[in-house]
């Protein structure tokens, strides 16, 4: 079976080991995950607690030494 992913989900546990990616000549977009609001919106709690923690996470996550956080942030670009 052929399919087509974003790359960090390659380095997932479900698909560690036995998906494989091969390199292709095509480029594709990159894709960009974001936080939006409205203008001059304030989040509510329990926005601001997701933020908060995802945020905490990512940092957590980009500084580790595990050798799974170090594959997954070559891959990722983090813009905060």
């Amino acid at each position: 079976m052929i399919s087509y992913c974003p790359r960090p989900l390659l380095l997932t546990d479900p698909m560690r080991g036995w998906v494989h990616a091969f390199a292709l000549a095509e480029q594709f977009e990159t894709s960009r995950l974001g936080i939006i609001t409205r203008h001059n919106a304030v989040r509510g709690p329990a926005a601001q607690c997701f933020t908060d923690c995802l945020l905490q996470e990512i940092r957590r996550r980009a500084r580790s030494a595990a050798q799974k956080d170090s594959e997954l942030f070559d891959e990722l670009d983090v813009l905060y």
